[in-house]
């Protein structure tokens, strides 16, 4: 793909801090929803590190598309998802989505903090898990039992490769501007501090998106 295929025109009306939020983390989450994971209206929906930029924007995009969404993580970070729409929240330190029974048709994994063998127990029977963040390990624990999970199970593990495209970028700028949906971001950082923006990022606890900006001259 050319890289000229990838650019957009910054949405109208968003400082150059929020359009820079929007391309890597949007079109994972739209890819990850839309094409992985073929989500439909009234669909039972997990994000799992829902509080971040993927999830953030994940969030945004199924409510759109009618689906019901359960959003894990941390304690701190829930009243943001519930103010950008998921029905229902949950703090990861008190509850584990794999084994308090109750099963979704799609699971996105932002962090993959859950072995696949109890995703599986998260998910209907013909529900679909798809990934887009985690370690190595549990990527290739995925991709090594999908086969076996699709015959025995009838349930889907799919590893989402990122296809950054101009089309799904103008997508996510025609919501943006018509208000339908909002970047969110948690800290600002000049360029001269991205190694403290990186820290912090790498720690956990930002909600939405960490953004590091240039000064204009």
């Amino acid at each position: 793909m050319r890289g000229e295929e990838a650019l957009t025109l910054k949405p109208v009306g968003l400082s150059f801090e929020q359009a820079a939020a929007i391309p890597q983390a949007a079109v994972l989450a739209l890819q990850g929803l839309r094409d992985g994971g073929k989500l439909q209206k009234g669909d039972q929906l997990l994000i799992n590190g829902a509080g971040g930029g993927v999830g953030t924007f994940g969030i945004q995009y199924a409510k759109l598309m009618g689906a019901v969404v359960t959003g894990v993580d941390r304690s701190d970070k829930l009243e943001t998802l519930r103010s950008l729409g998921a029905d229902h929240v949950m703090d990861y330190t008190k509850e584990d989505f794999t084994t308090n029974g109750k099963q979704y048709d799609l699971i996105l994994d932002v962090v993959g903090n859950r072995s696949v063998s109890s995703i599986k127990r998260a998910l209907r029977r013909g529900g679909t898990y798809v990934m887009v963040g985690g370690p190595t390990s549990h990527i290739v624990g995925a991709l090594l039992r999908a086969p076996l999970s699709a015959w025995i199970h009838k349930t889907y593990l799919k590893i989402l490769i990122h296809k950054p495209n101009h089309h799904d970028q103008s997508l996510w700028t025609s919501l943006v501007e018509e208000g339908r949906v909002t970047p969110i971001i948690d800290r600002r950082y000049p360029l001269e501090e991205a190694a403290r923006a990186l820290e912090y990022f790498g720690q956990g606890g930002a909600i939405g998106k960490v953004v590091v900006y240039m000064e204009h001259g």
